[in-house]
This record gives C-alpha cells, structure tokens and sequence, in this order.
C-alpha cells in the first residue's frame, strides 16, 4: 500500500525503500502505518500502528480510523496547549494583581507609616529611652519598604519572561495610552529605571498628555516626564500625600541619582532628573 492524503505505509517494511531508513533495519518490524498529527497546518506529532511479527495489508477503513484518530489527538494536543496557555495568563493576571496590591495598598501604607515614624524620632530627644527603640522600628519599616519593592519587581510577568527595560518602557507607554485617554508622547533614546510618575499622572493630574524624554547625557541617564494636568498641589510632598512621588525620588537618589519634582509651564506637573549609567538595571 501507499500514500492515502495524510497517512502512509506499507505491509512490507524491509522491502520498500520509503522505509530503508537505519532505524527500520534495527527494528523487526513487517507493516508499519503512519498518519501525521496536524493542526492548523502546524505538524504537531506523528501516530505510528506498527505490526513486528506479520504482515498486514490495511483496508480503506483502517486508514481512515487512523486517520480520525490522528486528527482527535491534534485537537487534544492543540487543547492542552491553549489550556496551558489560559493558566500562563491567569497566573500572569494574579501576579500583576497582587503587585498592584501590594504597590497601591499595603506599600503606601508601609511608606506612610515610615514617614511618621520619622517625625517622631524628629521630635523625641536622643536621650528618650523611647528613641532607640523609635529608630529601630523605623529602620525596619524601611526594610519591609525595600523587600517590598523587590517583590513587586519580581512578581511582574515582564521580569517573569526577561522582557528588556527599553521593551517594558514601550510597554508601559501603549498600556498608559490604551488603559486611559492620555496620549503619551515617547522619545525613546534610552532606557528608565522606574515610571511611578506615569501612574500618579492617570491617578491624580487630570491631564491628557504626556511627554516621556530620555537621554544619554556625560554617563548618566536623563529623564524628564511632563503632563499638562492641574499641577501639583501646595505640599504634594507632604506627610499627607505624594507617597508614590516620594518613593520614587528615594529609589532615585538610593541609586546616586537626582530629581526634581514641581509645576510644568504653563500647566501641569514636570518630573525632572538622572541617574548614573554604571547604575541603571
């Protein structure tokens, strides 16, 4: 027998040269039948009904079962891959779930809480037997901070599947663009080290378009984000409010950068600043 659409064999496996192939000779094998599992066009395996001590002649209805069989075990395999592919985004969705979580909520609160821990170590004297104590607690929240910012980091699917930084900046400023009506404007002439302003933009600015500058200037890497929003308010920076702000300028500076926060001209609100090349992740 011979060729019948997607299958193919022969009731005499040592004699037809199709089959002279070393691994026929090794295998005692009389009859062979082979149908390619296929999906889509995409070949995605092989279904092979071997006879090793007779020989048989196949009827048009066993090839065409064989056949029908191949053809369930591509959809099997093409839902196991689709199915595998569901739980990939589920997890991915969680993730970013439980970062934004963490990010947004217990984060914030963890900041706030550092910075009025601070005021009180301001305002206890040294020789307080409370203060020491004071300064531990305020040591730790910060270190909760730091292990805190790791985590987010890593449970973001772009750090999951090695995404590089200029591809994750590009990233952020479609998602910024389609998840809002703010349209981003992007020069893309080096990479970032984090675009917590982008978010305070959509959360608080009420503006409706971004200007996101990068450069390399001298071995440091200058940024610059304006937004023609309504501005900062008097005390943005204060105990009260701009935790995201604070927390960016604190990973900045942590990195030997600089920044400057304050009102754009002739409106809206201007993150300006660099970083260190040698430093940049």
């Amino acid at each position: 027998m011979g060729r019948r659409h997607d299958a193919e064999g022969t009731d005499d496996v040592p004699n037809d040269p199709r089959f002279a192939h070393e691994v026929f000779r090794r295998v005692p094998i009389q009859s062979i039948l082979i149908a390619s599992v296929q999906a889509k066009n995409e070949l995605v395996g092989i279904l092979v009904c071997s006879w090793w001590t007779q020989k048989r002649r196949f009827s048009d209805q066993e090839i065409e079962l064989v056949r029908a069989i191949a053809a369930q075990a591509a959809i099997a395999i093409m839902n196991a891959r689709l199915y595998a592919k569901a739980e990939e985004l589920a997890v991915n969705r969680e993730r970013v779930r439980v970062a934004h979580e963490l990010h947004d909520r217990l984060s914030q609160s963890v900041f706030s809480l550092g910075l009025r821990l601070e005021w009180c170590l301001h305002h206890t004297p040294a020789t307080s037997p409370v203060h020491d104590k004071l300064h531990d607690v305020w040591q730790e929240a910060g270190s909760i901070m730091s292990q805190m910012r790791h985590l987010i980091y890593r449970l973001s699917p772009e750090s999951a599947a090695g995404i590089d930084l200029p591809a994750r900046v590009r990233k952020l400023v479609a998602e910024l663009e389609e998840l809002s009506s703010v349209q981003v404007k992007y020069e893309d002439r080096a990479p970032l080290t984090g675009l917590d302003g982008r978010r305070e933009d959509v959360k608080h600015a009420r503006a409706t378009h971004v200007t996101l500058v990068l450069d390399i200037v001298d071995e440091k890497i200058v940024f610059e984000v304006v937004d023609d929003g309504v501005g900062p308010r008097p005390g943005f920076l204060g105990a009260e409010g701009g935790h995201g702000l604070r927390q960016m300028v604190e990973r900045i500076e942590a990195c030997g950068g600089r920044v400057v926060l304050g009102p754009a001209q002739p409106s809206g609100f201007a993150v300006r600043g660099s970083l260190p090349l040698r430093s940049a992740p």
